[in-house]
């Protein structure tokens, strides 16, 4: 371990032997922190390009084909798999915490001792870890109308009342429509919130991408799968459910059990929930993202088996990647976001919503281009140059456009005079937002040290500078 600036705890060591005793294969590479981050994968030796680094097979993953039979038979038939997974890590480490031995089989069904996953338990990240990092779970002042806390117990339906109910009401106290917001710290993609435009729906409705409003979606899936496991489990604690959700949420692989011929419908892609098709892979779990990996995942069905993309130095950090995501999608999802990303993609549909009439949505609607208005550095998509031409075009000859069968009235320079105008309002967002955060006292919120706090300011004013570089470097293009 002396190739890495800091040594890690006894805990990885016992967990690195738990894994290999599983059959997962290490070669070349090692678990390590770098000062100012968290835990990565570090290559203990020169690395060659196409070399297996890592090897993690069926038997070691977690799954929900995995899991004990009767365990799962507690569950309805389409409760998503993440909380039946976070359920199980749950009791888990009930029994863990309670007993040095393997837990029986009241709640978790039989389970061999060979597959005591405490080793496991033991490195995951801290709940103030998750509570630090995730804005799901930040304080009232950042989220505005999320209201889950992980140290509120008022959100546990079960304390001291003994009511059953699993109505995700009990847990959610959203803000009225017509309600004063306040300063929106969060981005719009997070957030769905603006400082600098009206916070209420216009137009017709549609299917928004799943990068914008995030964290309403987020919160509408945990809410949902924790009705199911209050349902199966009348006396699971919220908070612990919490905890083990977001942690299986920020570290899961995709896993097809059709590929390793395993028999859950939810496995096999039978299921409406995306997020079904999940495991959770030991060691594997410790790679970090980035856009341009080192390394890539392949499963076969029968073992996941992760190969270096490129030649990696001694002590060098090696990458997988996660997905070609937003920042403001990894930031919910995964706790962080990227210096550099490439995928990074603003989302202008509130401002062009808020722009055009009533009768002009209806057309973009009816043509199929309500929405999904997305800005990248240096340019936006074609969507958003249909709206900006059915604002300046007569309404004949923009349809005439989209069939193409004419250009008649089209004007570069009204395009992209337009899309200037919107991305300039994006940039005013900016400014409200970083304004905002420049006024807030770091101890209006008792029940938050200080260093979270500004962490957490820290975070929102770096997202919100790179928004304004993104916004100022396509405002430039169409300058130009």
């Amino acid at each position: 371990m002396s190739s890495f600036p800091v040594a890690i705890g006894r805990e990885h060591h016992a967990f690195r032997k738990w894994s290999i005793d599983r059959g997962v294969q290490i070669n070349g590479i090692e678990a390590g922190v770098m000062p100012g981050q968290g835990m990565g994968i570090y290559a203990t030796r020169d690395i060659e390009e196409n070399e297996v680094v890592l090897q993690v097979p069926l038997s070691a993953m977690l799954t929900i084909d995995s899991m004990p039979k009767d365990f799962v038979a507690k569950f309805a038939a389409d409760a998503p798999v993440q909380g039946i997974m976070a359920a199980y890590l749950m009791i888990a480490s009930e029994k863990y915490s309670q007993s040095t031995s393997a837990p029986g089989d009241d709640d978790l069904g039989e389970i061999e001792n060979e597959y005591d996953i405490r080793p496991w338990l033991d490195v995951l990240p801290s709940k103030q870890d998750i509570k630090r990092s995730l804005p799901l779970v930040w304080p009232d002042k950042f989220k505005k109308w999320i209201q889950i806390d992980m140290n509120d117990s008022a959100v546990n339906q079960h304390e001291e009342t003994g009511n059953s109910d699993s109505s995700r009401a009990n847990k959610r106290r959203k803000v009225s429509g017509g309600a004063d917001y306040g300063d929106v710290l969060l981005t719009p993609c997070l957030s769905g919130l603006w400082n600098t435009l009206p916070n209420a729906a216009k137009g017709p409705s549609y299917d928004r991408s799943k990068h914008q409003h995030i964290l309403s979606r987020q919160e509408n899936r945990l809410l949902r799968t924790w009705d199911f496991v209050s349902a199966a489990l009348p006396d699971a604690d919220w908070d612990t459910f919490l905890y083990y959700w977001l942690i299986i949420n920020t570290r899961c692989f995709y896993y097809d059990g059709s590929m390793a011929g395993e028999g859950d419908p939810r496995s096999q892609g039978k299921s409406l929930d995306d997020n079904d098709s999940i495991a959770m892979m030991p060691f594997a779990d410790y790679f970090n993202h980035t856009n341009k990996p080192g390394c890539k995942a392949q499963f076969d069905g029968q073992q996941y088996t992760f190969l270096t993309t490129k030649k990696h130095v001694k002590g060098e950090e090696i990458f997988v990647s996660y997905g070609q995501h937003p920042n403001d999608f990894l930031w919910a999802e995964y706790g962080f976001f990227l210096d550099e990303n490439d995928s990074d993609t603003l989302y202008l549909d509130d401002i062009i919503l808020n722009d055009l009439t009533s009768a002009d949505l209806e057309e973009l609607q009816g043509w199929q281009y309500l929405g999904n208005y997305q800005l990248f550095a240096g340019e936006v998509c074609y969507r958003t140059e249909m709206a900006a031409c059915l604002k300046h075009m007569p309404r004949d000859d923009w349809r005439a456009y989209v069939y193409g069968e004419s250009t008649q009235s089209v004007d570069d320079e009204k395009t992209a005079r337009i899309i200037k105008e919107w991305i300039c309002k994006y940039l005013e967002e900016c400014e409200a937002a970083l304004k905002a955060l420049a006024s807030q006292d770091s101890n209006d919120d008792p029940s938050q040290t200080d260093d979270n706090v500004d962490y957490r300011e820290a975070l929102c004013v770096k997202r919100w500078r790179q928004i304004r570089d993104l916004c100022k470097r396509t405002l430039d293009a169409y300058i130009q």
